[in-house]
């Protein structure tokens, strides 16, 4: 709030670059906006980047690319490449190597993105599955360099994560990653390592009580690291206490502090909904009518046919009908316009079945059959007030919406 005050104030292009970087934050790969954060942070702001910076930079954009247009392989291959090669000239100018032997940091550093850039892309695991042998090989004087610290961590995260060997061998990685992390103090990949040695003994049976632990282990590290509670991580540890911890600990308390830092964390990307259907859940499940409040949030962020039937489903369970219909308007409201499919979208809510497409259930049900021409047209569950309710509110924002437009135009 800060940067984006003082950039409607003054033109401050370093404030630009770090609100920029903190947009970022809340952006997921695949999303349009982070792929036009990271082209202003290479080509606008890149004078505010060392060689290290520069390089990540780059590495980031290819991956976004891939990321933003996975369909379309030839674009992949010619803009995503470029950057990883304009990467490798920055790697070059300071150290004499071959990309294809991992000798120095930052061929390290972009070999690591290659390995994720690789395994985003359909056919091509095995280079990326090369890209981390290759890293596994350079991890073992890798670790002797300043520069390769939080590196080293990445080389031996994405080595235990690799399900393609065995539990010990995973484990042995893992373990090397938090006593690394230790030896540093780097709380945040300290706690990333225990959190990774939960997922793995919870999912190996006889193990699962070494993996509560673990999971026990993270979370007071947390606790303790004011800069961790400000990351989105924190925001999923959380989520992750409250639907899988199972020991002595008040996770009312934990779903009101999740409730109250996750807006300020996630914007309104896939992060923001998992946790607000996780506080859904959790709510509905201790009958807390909350939950209703979280239901509307998750709405906000993903509006389809689905959600709209978990919100009523919940305000069922805690309000009325009237309540649902006036916590629709505010979510319509809060819309910059109600498209075509958003006013499709409350139709299938309101009519999940159409008779006039019959399911291949409906043609071999002998109920259906005998209904005869009763099946025809729109079958809806609720009644027709709260149906004729739902969508004179729609058509009444609709209007309104478009008369602001009409005035904004006049204007």
């Amino acid at each position: 709030d800060f940067m984006a005050e003082r950039l409607d104030n003054e033109r401050d292009e370093y404030v630009e670059y770090l609100y920029t970087l903190a947009c970022l934050l809340k952006t997921s790969w695949d999303d349009a906006n982070a792929l036009s954060s990271h082209k202003a942070l290479v080509t606008t702001y890149e004078r505010f980047l060392d060689c290290r910076n520069t390089i990540v930079r780059k590495c980031e954009m290819a991956y976004s690319i891939a990321a933003v247009y996975l369909g379309d392989r030839g674009r992949i291959e010619k803009d995503a490449k470029d950057y990883l090669n304009q990467a490798y000239d920055v790697c070059r100018e300071i150290y004499d190597s071959e990309l294809k032997t991992v000798r120095n940091p930052y061929i390290a550093l972009i070999t690591d993105y290659t390995s994720h850039y690789f395994a985003l892309l359909p056919g091509l695991s095995e280079r990326s599955q090369a890209d981390n042998e290759r890293l596994l090989a350079y991890r073992h004087y890798a670790h002797l360099e300043e520069e390769m610290q939080t590196a080293y961590c990445s080389i031996l995260r994405r080595a235990g994560r690799n399900t393609s060997v065995d539990f010990r061998r995973r484990e042995a990685f893992l373990r090397e990653w938090l006593n690394w992390a230790q030896s540093i103090r780097c709380p945040a990949e300290e706690i990333d390592a225990q959190w990774d040695l939960y997922v793995l003994y919870d999912s190996n049976t006889g193990a699962e009580s070494d993996g509560q632990a673990k999971l026990k282990a993270a979370f007071d590290l947390a606790q303790r690291d004011p800069s961790y509670r400000e990351t989105p991580g924190y925001c999923q540890l959380l989520q992750v206490m409250i639907d899988f911890y199972k020991g002595e600990l008040d996770k009312d308390a934990l779903y009101v502090e999740l409730r109250r830092i996750t807006p300020g964390i996630y914007g309104s990307d896939a992060g923001r909904v998992r946790i607000f259907r996780c506080l859904r859940d959790y709510a509905v499940t201790i009958s807390d009518s909350r939950g209703t409040e979280d239901a509307v949030e998750v709405l906000r962020c993903k509006f389809d046919r689905y959600e709209l039937k978990r919100v009523y489903n919940v305000y069922a369970q805690f309000a009325d009908e009237a309540q649902f219909i006036n916590a629709l308007e505010t979510v319509l409201r809060d819309m910059p316009e109600l498209s075509e499919q958003c006013q499709k979208e409350v139709d299938a809510f309101l009519y999940p079945e159409d008779r006039n497409h019959p399911s291949p259930s409906d043609e071999t049900d002998p109920a259906d059959k005998a209904a005869g021409a009763e099946k025809k047209g729109k079958v809806s569950n609720y009644s027709p007030e709260f149906i004729q309710k739902v969508q004179e509110t729609v058509t009444r924002i609709q209007q309104e919406k478009k008369r602001t437009r009409y005035a904004h135009r006049r204007i």
